[in-house]
Formats: C-alpha cells, sequence, structure tokens
C-alpha cells in the first residue's frame, strides 16, 4: 500500500512536471518564433549617442520641440527632394511584442502559425514621419521579416504617402553570419543617400552615410526622433552627406569599424 501511494505521488509529480517543461517549451518555442520574425543577430545600439560640434543640447531642443517644430522645414526644401532617407524599423520607429504592454496597436502575423504582435510607436512618431517625408524621399530598410513588416507599414502607412519604397530582410546581405544593409542596392549616389538605424554595424560599410540613433523600446519621456530633425535640414540641399554626417557622428562609428574592409563579393 505505501509503495503503491508512493508510485501515485511520483507518477504525479512527474506528469505535473513533464506539464510544466512542456509550457515552458511552448513559451520558449514562441519566444524563439516571434524574435525570428525581426533580426537577432545583430547587435542594437543602446549607448548614448557620441556627437561632435552640436550646437544644441537634447533637453533644450525637447523643451520647445512642439512650437519650434513647423519651422524646421521652409517652403523651398519642400518643392525638392534630392535626398534619399533610409529608415531602420524595429526599434528606431516602433518597438513590438508578443504581449499586450500597452501597445499603440495590434496586428495578426501567420508564416508557420498565427500570432498577435502588437505595437507601440515610439514617441513624435507620426511627427518625424511627416517632416522628414516633406524633405526626403523616404525608404525603410529594416530587417525583419516581410510578412511582419509589410503589414506594419500597411497601419503606419495605410496610403502610401510616406515611404516610396519597403525592404525587409530579402534584402539584407550577411557577411560572417552579420547583417549588412547595403545601400548601393538601392541605385542612387552614395553621396544622396543615408540612414538612421539603432545597430550601425548594418551600416558598417558605409559609415558616413549612416546616423545611428538610440534602441528605443518603452520610454515615453524618448525625444530622440525629434531632436534629428534639426540637423536632418542641414542635409536637405547638400552635395553630398557624407562629410556633414562624419562630422557629427563620425568619431564614434570609425573607431568601432575602421579596421573592417568593405567586403569583394557579398552572397545573399
Amino acid at each position: 500500500m505505501v509503495f503503491s501511494t508512493l508510485m501515485k505521488t511520483l507518477l504525479g509529480a512527474a506528469d505535473c512536471n513533464f506539464g510544466k517543461s512542456c509550457e515552458r517549451f511552448q513559451q520558449n518555442y514562441d519566444l524563439l518564433w516571434f524574435n525570428n520574425l525581426f533580426c537577432p543577430q545583430i547587435i542594437p545600439f543602446t549607448q548614448e549617442l557620441h556627437v561632435i560640434n552640436s550646437n544644441h543640447s537634447q533637453e533644450t531642443f525637447a523643451k520647445n520641440s512642439l512650437d519650434t517644430l513647423p519651422s524646421l522645414v521652409s517652403h523651398k526644401t519642400t518643392q525638392k527632394k534630392n535626398i534619399t532617407l533610409v529608415l531602420d524599423l524595429d526599434e528606431t520607429l516602433v518597438h513590438s511584442s508578443s504581449m499586450p504592454c500597452n501597445a499603440d496597436f495590434a496586428f495578426t502575423v501567420f508564416t508557420d502559425r498565427e500570432k498577435t504582435v502588437y505595437v507601440r510607436k515610439r514617441p513624435y512618431l507620426e511627427k518625424f514621419l511627416e517632416k522628414v517625408s516633406e524633405m526626403f524621399e523616404v525608404v525603410i530598410f529594416t530587417a525583419s521579416q516581410s510578412a511582419y513588416s509589410a503589414k506594419l507599414l500597411d497601419i503606419l502607412d495605410p496610403h502610401n504617402k510616406v515611404f516610396a519604397r519597403r525592404m525587409y530582410r530579402e534584402s539584407c546581405k550577411w557577411i560572417d553570419g552579420r547583417c549588412f544593409k547595403d545601400l548601393t542596392l538601392l541605385g542612387i549616389d552614395l553621396a544622396k543617400v543615408f540612414i538612421i538605424d539603432n545597430t550601425p554595424g548594418v551600416f558598417r560599410f558605409h559609415v558616413h552615410n549612416g546616423i545611428p540613433i538610440k534602441s528605443w523600446y518603452c520610454d515615453p519621456t524618448d525625444h530622440a526622433l525629434l531632436h534629428l530633425l534639426p540637423f536632418l535640414e542641414k542635409l536637405v540641399d547638400v552635395d553630398d552627406v557624407r562629410p556633414i554626417i562624419a562630422a557629427k557622428y563620425g568619431k564614434g562609428i570609425n573607431c568601432e569599424y575602421s579596421s573592417l574592409s568593405p567586403p569583394q563579393t557579398i552572397r545573399i
């Protein structure tokens, strides 16, 4: 009788542990599935930016941002778009999660299974997109899967007025297991194109075409997008964006990637 009771107890505990293990496995599988929508191999830019010769502080700009925004873009600059701005998506413009987490909107993604994705927009995203679309030809270049990104962008830009072109993970290239966004795929003179991304490694072969931005997850007090606008206006009519970007952001990025050489052949 004692043995029988002990066996039932052990079997019950085993069933319980097995159930918990299955639950943990399912949770981990869900997390891996969700993360695979993005690009977990690349390392985000989480530190404060090193800015050279800054003429304005983020605190000062943020304090007066809403009042000064309408005057940032002149009528003269809005009549032509000589420069192309490439924008990253995740942790640059939005943060997506498998949990509701006070999301601004949600949508369903289906790859091998169906899941709901919850999205939070970075503070002042709409205002930022409105202004940059007046100044530049705007392209989205994300390392995330198109099954997820295309739906998200359809919500952000339902009438296709902001993003002139969308590029997804399929357009990314990989070198030694690292993601690389090749700006030459745009077919544009590199003097006339730049990228904003929270992961500087993706533009390591176009260092002076890249503006790093701090990764955003949920901070409601973030002003990074607004803070960029005065500098971006300086790029509207220039002959070459690279020396201007290098003068402001080049030091920190150069130190990290100066040892890397451009690839001769890149295979997707």
